[in-house]
């Protein structure tokens, strides 16, 4: 099964602390990411937090929902995720990065992950997709993190 990455940054003009506490809201992330309709805790063990992730119904009508964890590493400033049940995927991991950037942060995400056997979906559109969304979820993100800052 050969590992496949998608990667993407932006800087955001706000300081890390304040960068850091907003995306580790779960609790807010129905604000944070454009796509999310509700973000369900389901168990918080330190650093540890197991969660239920549902989008809003995609044009299809289609809504997707997946149970993930989530262990942040402080002092390291990175954040990593694992999805439990992974679709099409025969696995998926979120790394989120914060690093200063200036009188900002630096917030990278990188998605790796392989698709199952026999699943009808080419790594190539896999990867254009989760790309795209990545792209689009950075630049909300950005929006959100630095009206906060702003707010302040």
């Amino acid at each position: 099964m050969t590992e496949n990455r998608v990667e993407d940054s932006v800087l955001i003009a706000a300081p890390v602390h304040l960068t850091w506490d907003i995306t580790n809201a779960l609790e807010g992330w129905t604000g944070l990411f454009s796509e999310c309709a509700k973000v369900e805790v389901l168990e918080r063990d330190g650093e540890t937090v197991r969660f239920r992730f549902t989008t809003h119904p995609h044009p299809d009508g289609a809504v997707h929902s997946w149970v993930a964890t989530r262990t942040a590493d402080v002092p390291a400033g990175v954040v990593v995720e694992r999805r439990e049940n992974t679709g099409p995927f025969a696995y998926m991991d979120i790394t989120w990065t914060y690093v200063a950037e200036g009188d900002g942060t630096r917030l990278g995400w990188s998605q790796a992950f392989a698709i199952k056997a026999g699943v009808p979906h080419s790594v190539e559109g896999a990867a254009k997709a989760l790309g795209a969304r990545m792209s689009t979820e950075l630049a909300h993100i950005k929006q959100h993190v630095e009206d906060a800052a702003r707010s302040a």
